[in-house]
């Protein structure tokens, strides 16, 4: 009986991981520094110490390692966890709070770097991130325990949900933190109240 070796590490595979990381972290530098439209490939390339044809090969173009670093923010922010731990939640106060506290967690970054790339790369950006946010609200409101049950049905859970995703996005962010001079954690604070206000609302006595 043959004795089974243990699987070696795939060596390409991490080797790309380690380029894509280096290559993330030098395209935040250099768009800090520099700004993302006065940033140029072989710069990116230098800073990485990897060849042009590698960032190429690996992305495509300066917008998809644009697109990439905004990407790296809201995994590092642990959004997606606190999204799938409020889907299992019970208690719907803390349901909508886990997700407001890392939406604030991921704005206090994601807005800095969008304020620093194009305005079309950002408008791309904008356009991912909105989705997966509206994707997330209709998922918490019609299928966490904890906050489907404040609603008569789903589709009244989807109109609720469309009402959050519409003044959580980032440009309100903007206004109050950025422009108004609000604290991260009076945003934070806010956000958790406004998602408690409109996807825990009281139930009705036929509703119980």
């Amino acid at each position: 009986m043959g004795v089974k070796r243990p699987a070696r590490p795939d060596l390409r595979s991490e080797h790309a991981a380690a380029t894509r990381a280096r290559v993330l972290r030098a395209a935040r530098t250099l768009f800090a520094r520099d700004g993302y439209t006065a940033t140029t490939i072989a710069a990116l390339a230098e800073e990485a110490g990897v060849a042009a044809q590698t960032l190429y090969s690996a992305f495509g173009s300066k917008a998809a390692i644009a697109i990439s670093v905004m990407e790296d923010a809201v995994i590092s922010s642990g959004i997606r966890e606190a999204n799938e731990a409020a889907l299992h939640e019970p208690d719907g106060e803390k349901a909508v709070r886990l997700v407001a506290a890392a939406g604030s967690r991921l704005y206090s970054v994601e807005a800095e770097l969008v304020r620093l790339l194009s305005a079309e790369v950002a408008a791309d950006f904008g356009r991912i991130s909105n989705q997966h946010r509206l994707q997330d609200l209709t998922r918490l409101a019609t299928s966490s325990p904890g906050v489907a049950s404040h609603f008569a049905g789903k589709e009244a859970a989807r109109r609720a949900a469309v009402a959050a995703w519409a003044v959580s996005g980032i440009e309100t962010y903007d206004r109050l933190v950025l422009q108004a001079g609000w604290s991260h954690e009076e945003y934070e604070q806010w956000l958790g109240d406004t998602f408690a206000r409109t996807l825990l609302p009281r139930r009705t006595k036929g509703h119980r």
